[in-house]
């Protein structure tokens, strides 16, 4: 609860005044190439309330990576909240990639926490795939020198779904660099949040942050906020953020369907092609594939349940 306590969320007081499960990850001193699976698959015959923490510690010169779904095979409503504190001490390095497919009567709330030492390195990149309500918030403490801090979202909503993200990273320390990097699709009423924030404070001078959002509605009736924000009281940093939103290109629909593809399939494509800046920057070789496969099903209709992503976790679980 280190990591918490001033962030002033209901969510997170919800979380640690009833959470009953979770999962403590202990990385020791030098051990690399660690690798963790996660799987969180509700199959409930009724309604529920689900509270879960996780502690992830890295020690020096570690390297984990945790590949997490969370699904449900159930069509009963359920409400989640994941609170997950994250330490990467000096020259640790944390890969997290988090899939999130649960029913459209449900709501998850997904907050991480990060403390990042010297040298020490956080990735994480979140494929919000569907959910009534998915709201993912990602806080990063930079403590010490030559930090790298990556945050990637992909968000694909459709008919009366919500995917929200806050991001607020804060660099205390000179010499780090930080990028978020988000992207939406929204279709039929579905509606998204972005609320991003650097801080970038007194002292940590020659800081290089980054921040960009870009979305397409594909009807009149889906609704995006985003709200990209700087703060920075260094002098000597190099920082930018922006926001991008529209729709599907007409003059490059048309030039795809002179070979013969239909609007359907052009259309698809250029999504796509929109969506891949977030796949490709997955470092995982054996997740490439599949998540290609995966947001193709998702943008062509074909995902609705968890038995039908071809991560497989219902089969291995």
């Amino acid at each position: 609860n280190r990591l918490t306590p001033n962030q002033n969320n209901p969510f997170n007081d919800l979380n640690t005044a009833l959470f009953t499960d979770g999962l403590f990850v202990y990385v020791p001193k030098g051990v690399k190439d660690f690798k963790i699976q996660l799987t969180h698959k509700l199959d409930a015959q009724v309604d529920a309330l689900i509270n879960v923490r996780n502690l992830i510690i890295a020690e020096p010169e570690s390297d984990v990576t945790i590949i997490q779904c969370d699904d449900s095979n159930a069509h009963r409503a359920h409400f989640a909240t994941f609170v997950s504190e994250v330490f990467a001490k000096k020259a640790a390095q944390i890969n997290w990639y988090k899939y999130q497919n649960i029913n459209n009567v449900s709501a998850l709330f997904s907050n991480s926490f990060y403390e990042v030492a010297e040298k020490g390195k956080v990735y994480n990149n979140t494929f919000e795939l569907n959910g009534r309500l998915l709201r993912n918030e990602q806080f990063a403490d930079i403590i010490g020198r030559d930090v790298e801090v990556d945050l990637y979202g992909l968000y694909l909503t459709d008919k009366k779904q919500q995917s929200d993200n806050v991001i607020f990273i804060s660099h205390s320390s000179e010499g780090s660099y930080s990028n978020q990097k988000f992207k939406g699709i929204l279709d039929d009423s579905g509606k998204g949040f972005f609320n991003g924030q650097i801080l970038v404070k007194k002292d940590a001078q020659q800081t290089n942050a980054y921040q960009k959002n870009d979305n397409i509605l594909l009807t009149d009736k889906a609704r995006i906020s985003s709200q990209p924000f700087l703060e920075i009281y260094a002098d000597d940093v190099s920082c930018s953020h922006g926001s991008t939103t529209g729709q599907i290109d007409e003059e490059a629909l048309f030039y795809i369907r002179q070979r013969g593809i239909s609007k359907r399939d052009a259309q698809l494509l250029q999504l796509y092609a929109f969506a891949g800046e977030i796949i490709d920057a997955i470092d995982l070789e054996a997740l490439i594939e599949p998540t290609k496969d995966l947001v193709k099903k998702r943008l062509n209709g074909e995902l609705d349940a968890c038995e039908d992503c071809i991560l497989q976790c219902a089969v291995k679980s």
